[in-house]
């Protein structure tokens, strides 16, 4: 949405940085090991490293850090929407 102040056109920031900023700090906070998880390690519930499958564990480190991040990202998404009984 644009909106005119005093003759200047003000927009809102784009989406994809809005987007960046929740990566951010779910890699700060969340996922803080997404550079160089410990797959061994046992995930406690709600744990991002728990929706990583074999075959992209065996490749995590041959993506970008920026990759990584929207990787554990999106697995921490799905480990935050977990519902337990």
């Amino acid at each position: 949405m644009m909106s005119l102040l005093k003759g200047a056109i003000l927009s809102e920031p784009p989406a994809h940085a809005s987007e960046r900023k929740d990566i951010e700090l779910c890699c700060r906070y969340d996922a803080s090991d997404w550079a160089k998880p410990n797959w061994t390690e046992k995930n406690p519930v709600h744990n991002w490293r728990n929706y990583a499958t074999p075959p992209l564990r065996r490749i995590w480190h041959t993506f970008t850090d920026e990759q990584k991040q929207v990787i554990a990202f999106t697995l921490q998404t799905a480990a935050d929407a977990e519902q337990w009984d």
